[in-house]
């Protein structure tokens, strides 16, 4: 009990430390911008763009700011993120883990991951990235990766029951290049780490609403046939019920 108190206690720590730092940051860069005197610096086509009420509310609480929609399509046009036909679906919290060609293996800095109903996006003051549904293979969950203070709680029996948490989103995408890639992102936003593997669940799910609209790719080595024979084979040894057997062996013939 008093090791899950001790672990409550730090990761409580943990969490105020990285959401003041976050606020600090971006009353600074707010500043920047309004020293400015404009929504963003050489954003595409944004003479008609004039920021709404509740994103003047960044100056005083960027966490305002995401609470709302609007606000936060705002935020993504300031850094060209965000195009005229996307809107914003869902927000939360999180940490860029590496994957991307070009940019480094992870960011320091916490920041905030955004489901589009066209592409998925992510800023922080030191990093911001775009992926679009149709690069993109397939989603996973991946477990969660242990860093700075986290890996001294991430010992013992209750650190390896935390590294069996899935808090990670995993991209499998094509980049420009032609290279499958994986890009990873973790999720925060939640006091413990098991919460933030119930948000990383959540925030899959809103990924998955656009699943339609990820890369199709052709398998040239299949064979409907050879998979009507294995199949029967399953059946015949009893490792599948009739009903699998049919329900799967209808799949394969419409796909035909």
């Amino acid at each position: 009990m008093e090791i899950i108190l001790i672990i409550f206690i730090l990761s409580l720590i943990v969490h105020l430390i990285a959401r003041h730092k976050r606020i600090e940051l971006e009353k600074k860069i707010n500043e920047e911008r309004n020293n400015d005197n404009q929504i963003s610096t050489g954003l595409k086509n944004s003479s008609n763009v004039g920021l709404c009420a509740k994103c003047n509310q960044r100056l005083r609480n960027f966490e305002i700011q995401l609470s709302t929609k609007y606000c936060s399509k705002c935020l993504l046009l300031d850094f060209e993120l965000i195009r005229d036909c996307e809107k914003v679906v869902f927000v939360q919290q999180a940490s860029y883990r590496g994957g991307l060609k070009g940019y480094p293996n992870l960011s320091k800095k916490s920041g905030f991951a955004f489901v589009l109903n066209k592409s998925f996006c992510y800023y922080d003051s030191d990093f911001n990235c775009k992926i679009d549904y149709e690069n993109i293979l397939k989603i996973e969950l991946h477990k969660f990766q242990p860093s700075g203070l986290r890996s001294f709680l991430a010992s013992g029996s209750v650190g390896r029951q935390l590294q069996e948490v899935k808090n990670n989103i995993a991209f499998y995408l094509v980049d420009d290049d032609g290279d499958e890639r994986i890009v990873k992102f973790q999720i925060h936003g939640a006091l413990t780490i098991f919460g933030e593997g119930i948000k990383a669940t959540e925030f899959l799910n809103h990924l998955l609403d656009f699943k339609n609209q990820f890369k199709i790719v052709e398998n040239k080595n299949y064979d409907p046939k050879e998979s009507l024979k294995k199949l029967l084979e399953l059946k015949q040894l009893g490792l599948i019920s009739d009903e699998d057997y049919n329900k799967k062996k209808n799949q394969i013939l419409n796909n035909m």
